[in-house]
């Protein structure tokens, strides 16, 4: 009974044992877990770095349309972030997991790990790497709750923003109405104006017709003025006149006669 037993286990053992992924040496786990960790310790540095960007953005005086660019490229390195200290966290559950299972099937003692994790660790800036599992969890937790808050702030600032080129888009339609209705009333007016004056073209039709009256009436003047039709006409006049003296003595002396033999008669 008891030897069934014993074999019972055994099989139940191997086959948990075939069940298990393959599983890394001690060392290797170990140095995967400290890359984990210093990936870790970048995050850290790249929130401080975004908030400090965040509260240049919101004090900037630039025009709108480069600080909405500017939010929305602060937008998507929060969620890169965000995507790298989850993948962080997910690899530290996974190797973390591994000890145990090392442990387990004898491939390391606990206290062999335990010396191997409790190695000291720099970061590049000199400071103790931040190793342990639960504190690993709780600084990424922290972490995730910040750039939670940076992604509100930046939605909100966005949305400001949005609202500010809505309202100038606003603007610039009622200018662009306002231009184009007084357009219209300048060409109605123009119109207008057009219809009660004469045409250019009659115009010009009409100073040519007074040009050449007036240099017909310059021709006719000049025709009045000429010395030769002057001098034909003042020796007609004169042979005028002494036609008409020839004719009043021809008359005087015809009377005369006339007069004479009348007197002879009564004598």
């Amino acid at each position: 009974m008891e030897r069934q037993r014993m074999e019972r286990l055994q099989n139940d053992y191997d086959a948990i044992l075939r069940a298990l992924p393959p599983l890394p040496e001690p060392e290797d786990l170990y140095a995967r877990i400290i890359r984990a960790c210093r990936q870790f310790w970048v995050s850290p540095r790249s929130v401080d770095n975004l908030g400090l960007a965040i509260r240049t953005l919101r004090a900037s005086t630039d025009p709108w349309q480069e600080s909405y660019a500017s939010c929305r490229v602060l937008v998507e390195t929060v969620e890169r972030i965000k995507l790298e200290l989850l993948l962080v966290r997910s690899q530290l559950v996974a190797l973390w997991a591994l000890p145990n299972l090392l442990m387990a099937t004898h491939r390391i003692e606990p206290d062999v790990w335990r010396m191997m994790i409790n190695r000291p660790q720099m970061d590049d800036d000199g400071n103790p790497l931040l190793v342990h599992n639960q504190l690993l969890k709780r600084a990424i937790l922290d972490r995730l709750e910040i750039l939670g808050d940076q992604a509100a702030n930046l939605r909100e600032y966005g949305n400001a923003l949005e609202i500010e080129c809505r309202q100038e888009e606003s603007q610039s339609r009622d200018q662009l109405r306002a231009a184009l209705e007084s357009m219209r009333s300048l060409i109605s007016d123009f119109v207008a104006r057009s219809e009660a004056v004469s045409s250019p073209e009659q115009q010009i039709d009409n100073q040519g017709d007074g040009a050449g009256a007036i240099r017909i009436d310059a021709q006719y003047m000049e025709q009045l003025h000429d010395p030769d039709e002057e001098e034909q006409l003042g020796d007609d006049l004169v042979s005028v006149n002494e036609d008409a003296q020839g004719t009043d003595e021809s008359s005087t002396e015809t009377s005369l006669e006339e007069s004479d033999d009348d007197n002879q008669e009564m004598r």
